[in-house]
């Protein structure tokens, strides 16, 4: 399945994936994602012949699409797949700055920038 998600930058978004165990025993899944910025426990366990909801949190830097995935791994290598496609939003301006000048005359901005 894929999950398709609306985000905006720099803000954080959640997905609830249904994770089922269709073994006869408990089941301990390994979370894998290869997208960035994502946050979730790194383990769920699942009672037999059941399912559970893992809820994984999205966090994107920068506008644009992103296509990844998201695998809930067990210890004999089977897995649970899903698609993921976030499309983000651009975040918000922090601020406008107005630079003026004489005409062909140079004009210098001292821009403080934090990470």
């Amino acid at each position: 399945s894929t999950a398709e998600l609306e985000c905006k930058a720099r803000e954080e978004c959640k997905h609830t994936f249904t994770v089922r165990n269709e073994k006869r025993s408990a089941s301990t899944f390994k979370v894998e994602s290869d997208l960035p910025n994502i946050s979730g426990e790194a383990r769920i366990t699942i009672p037999a012949n059941s399912s559970r909801q893992y809820e994984l949190k999205f966090k994107p830097i920068a506008g644009g699409e992103l296509k990844g995935s998201v695998s809930f791994v067990m210890q004999d290598g089977s897995y649970v797949w899903h698609a993921v496609h976030l499309k983000v939003k651009p975040p918000a301006h922090v601020a406008e700055l107005t630079i003026q000048a004489e005409l062909r005359k140079a004009a210098q901005v001292e821009i403080p920038i934090m990470n």
